[in-house]
């Protein structure tokens, strides 16, 4: 919940004219409020638009949610689960879950979004926490659309607060997802992204980009900035 209108055109108009050619595949997602208006900038260009939510129906009585079906007209992509959903409106995996269908019914690529607390962390916990965040959300997922979403990995802990995870600890998290998504999805799991989110920057995103199982990243706060953005763009 950054940025007004103008700024948000203005750090899209960057990244489009930046000469920090990067090739890493670039998706934006700004607030609902600016998806028309961004989306008019990136038009024909290689940047894709992503959502930072959805609801599970595509019409009906449900006043204040946004289906991905009108987000069709903007957006490639859309996050689904994220942490602070999970957190402020206590969006449970199986909810996650079907957003992540509706998103696929739609055409858009979910981008599902699954991480941990601290406690959980210091208990050993961590990577089974995540695995059965994942088994409850596919298993709204039929089974022929299973590869098709993107998931990103963001420990709770490591979001907004500048404790991001080690390349050990986001390595040894994603080949968990990585093995997961074998169990659920076969093979073909293999070509399947994990990226990871949780004050990634500039310094740290070259070490964990060299991860063999992480694909990429889903960027906080330094997606704020173009110049920021960008030089994590370059890493991967």
């Amino acid at each position: 919940m950054n940025l007004n209108r103008s700024e948000a055109i203005d750090l899209a108009t960057q990244i489009l004219e930046s000469d920090d050619v990067s090739t890493a595949e670039l998706v934006v997602c700004p607030s609902f409020v600016w998806l028309e208006s961004v989306s008019r900038i990136l038009a024909g260009s290689t940047i894709g638009v992503g959502a930072q939510d959805c609801w599970t129906e595509q019409s009906g009585a449900y006043t204040g949610q946004v289906s991905a079906d009108m987000l069709g007209s903007f957006c490639q992509y859309v996050l689904v689960g994220h942490s602070e959903r999970r957190r402020d409106a206590g969006e449970t995996s199986a909810l996650v879950g079907q957003k992540a269908r509706a998103a696929l019914d739609a055409e858009i690529t979910p981008i599902i979004c699954v991480g941990e607390l601290l406690e959980t962390r210091s208990k050993g916990d961590a990577v089974s926490f995540v695995a059965e965040q994942l088994r409850t959300a596919f298993a709204e997922i039929p089974e022929d659309l299973t590869t098709r979403p993107v998931v990103a990995y963001e420990p709770i802990w490591a979001i907004g607060t500048g404790m991001a995870a080690s390349a050990h600890d986001a390595q040894e998290m994603a080949r968990g997802i990585r093995t997961e998504l074998r169990a659920l999805c076969g093979e073909s799991a293999d070509s399947m992204r994990v990226l990871y989110g949780g004050s990634v920057n500039e310094e740290n995103a070259g070490s964990i980009a060299s991860s063999a199982d992480v694909d990429g990243f889903l960027v906080g706060g330094a997606s704020l900035a173009a110049s920021s953005f960008l030089a994590i763009a370059q890493a991967c």
